[in-house]
């Protein structure tokens, strides 16, 4: 009978590094979904100095 270890170790190291992958192109990802952002969007207005 054959051991289950080495096959469990693959599928382990390739869901790990699936997961690793969804989670480094789904970071950057968050900030393409139109979030807010604190500057305001018209321009900007002329400051006089005395």
């Amino acid at each position: 009978m054959r051991s289950l270890q080495p096959r469990r170790r693959r599928y382990a190291t390739v869901l790990g590094s699936l997961l690793g992958a969804a989670l480094l192109l789904s970071t950057p990802a968050c900030g393409l979904l139109g979030a807010e952002s604190d500057q305001p969007s018209g321009p900007r207005p002329q400051v006089k100095r005395p």
